[in-house]
């Protein structure tokens, strides 16, 4: 039921003298949608004062409920139709018509913006570069276009990182323009990916995915972060195609970081150590042992698991920026600290994210790092260049451990340093030299 409240200040007395002897008002009615909606005395209630300071001397006023089933409705426009009759006698007078239209104002009425489009009483926005409007929109969807640019820049960047290990074997045959691309894409991943729009996975990420995986929970609270889903999509296709080295070795912040800091190491001079295979290979089970416990606890406590994870430096060094109380930042320093000595060394003896997707990605499709026969009898240029330690004395390469970081790859093209790529070369040499050595018959 509406009220429709009806008033003026004027002469004109367009409402009867005893309005409760009439059967309806015939000098005011309200017409929508071509439809006339009589007033009715009923429904009329007289209003000889309004409730307000310095309200207009009202001369007639009243007040009409307007019953569910008359068919009006507040939110489309109405007009009020006043008819003025002549002073003469009521067979022979004659009326003249006079219109008022009315709708309510926009900004007094509360609703989905969906519904106000349609009624009219709100413009129509369009988003998305124009092509998406705005009401039809869920709270997440709204989220995603908002960062819509966030998203494009991870877009690009996800291909970048797609085209290097599609043409690595190209790109490897340069050792400059391999050195060049990888440190602009590790820049771009610490310095735009982490700390900019702080797109950092973490092993908390991975058991929630896991949780709303198994229990039947709504999956689109995690909708609401369009950039973790995206990245978190590319992880797991990567992870069937090549293994855990595309995110951990390209697309992890803190991981490059880590190296970053590691290279101006080694432009200062700062003395690098070299782990012993045999202790490297016991050391690499603690980041399984940690992710291990880790799983477990959140199974007892997510509460617990989420303090327990603080062993990843990730929030402190990445999504705060390091501007937390002092222990923690100390903890990420001193692993920072010990990665200028030891190349990545929380990826390869700490991360619990490392070792799961390591796990995961124990059985990818393609292995497209080539190797020779060579390769660990009797050479071992590649082991030695291997800023992780992943490749073994015998030339094999532990895909658990591998970075893809491709640093075996501009080895294995170098025929500067590949000693078979070296023969081969010299071979050639000698051959052209003979060839250009011998005598010329003329006849």
């Amino acid at each position: 039921e509406h009220q429709i409240f009806i008033a003026s200040t004027g002469p004109y007395e367009w409402i009867p003298k005893n309005p409760w002897l009439v059967s309806v008002f015939d000098r005011a009615r309200i017409v929508q949608n071509g439809n006339v909606l009589p007033l009715v005395p009923e429904n009329f209630y007289r209003a000889r004062r309004l409730a307000i300071e310095e309200y207009p001397a009202l001369r007639n006023a009243g007040r009409f409920s307007m019953p569910v089933d008359s068919g009006f409705d507040p939110v489309q426009p109405w007009t009020l139709e006043l008819q003025v009759f002549e002073d003469a006698p009521e067979d022979t007078a004659r009326a003249v018509g006079f219109t008022l239209p009315y709708r309510v104002p926009a900004q007094y009425l509360l609703g989905d913006d969906f519904a106000l489009e349609e009624a009219g009483l709100k413009p129509l926005t369009y988003v998305g570069f124009g092509l998406l409007r705005e009401s039809t929109l869920t709270d997440w969807q709204l989220i995603w276009v908002e960062k819509r640019w966030s998203i494009l820049g991870l877009l690009a960047l996800l291909a970048t990182v797609t085209a290097v290990m599609l043409l690595q074997h190209r790109l490897t045959q340069s050792r400059r323009f391999h050195a060049a691309i990888r440190i602009f894409l590790l820049a771009v991943t610490v310095g735009w990916l982490g700390w900019t729009v702080g797109a950092q996975l973490t092993i908390l990420s991975v058991i929630n995915y896991a949780y709303l995986a198994i229990a039947s929970v709504d999956w689109r609270s995690i909708l609401f972060d369009p950039l973790m889903v995206i990245l978190s999509a590319y992880v797991l296709l990567t992870l069937v195609l090549w293994g855990r080295g595309v995110f951990c070795g390209w697309l992890c912040p803190f991981g490059a970081l880590q190296e970053l800091l590691n290279k101006l190491a080694r432009l200062i001079s700062i003395p690098q150590f070299a782990v012993p295979p045999v202790a490297q290979s016991r050391l690499w089970l603690l980041k399984y042992v940690i992710a291990m416990g880790l799983i477990g606890i959140s199974i007892y406590s997510m509460s617990t698991a989420t303090i327990a994870a603080e062993i990843e430096p990730f929030k402190t060094a990445i999504s705060l920026h390091f501007n937390r109380d002092w222990p923690y930042v100390v903890y990420a320093g001193l692993l920072l600290g010990a990665g200028l000595f030891v190349e990545r060394f929380f990826c390869r003896f700490l991360c619990p994210l490392g070792a799961v997707l390591a796990f995961g990605g124990r059985f990818h499709v393609f292995n497209w790092l080539k190797r020779r026969p060579e390769c660990g009898n009797p050479c071992h240029i590649c082991e030695k260049s291997c800023p992780l330690g992943a490749i073994a004395p015998s030339g094999k390469i532990n895909m658990n451990e591998c970075l893809q970081c491709l640093d075996c790859q501009v080895e294995y093209f170098d025929d500067q340093r590949c000693p078979p790529l070296a023969a081969k070369r010299k071979r050639s040499t000698q051959v052209i030299g003979q060839t250009s050595a011998a005598p010329i018959l003329r006849s």
